[in-house]
């Protein structure tokens, strides 16, 4: 029975270094989602103030760019 035991405890053992690294693993995989999370929010924001500030230069409604004047030199 002896054999069985150490045989089990060192089952156990790897099973507990296994289960260690897992863990590490999922907090550094947390830390990097919840680090996309951020610039992905951020990335948004730009976007959409990006897009806002594109609509102060759009042409007004109900005008395409073919109906603007073209400038004289065409």
């Amino acid at each position: 029975m002896h054999a069985d035991d150490e045989n089990i405890n060192s089952r156990i053992e790897a099973l507990e270094i296994k289960s260690a690294y897992q863990e590490d693993t999922i907090e550094k995989l947390n830390s990097v989602i919840i680090e996309q999370e951020a610039r992905i929010a951020s990335s948004e924001q730009k976007i959409s103030l990006l897009i806002d500030k594109l609509k102060e230069f759009q042409p007004e409604a109900g005008t395409s760019f073919n109906q603007q004047e073209l400038p004289p030199h065409y």
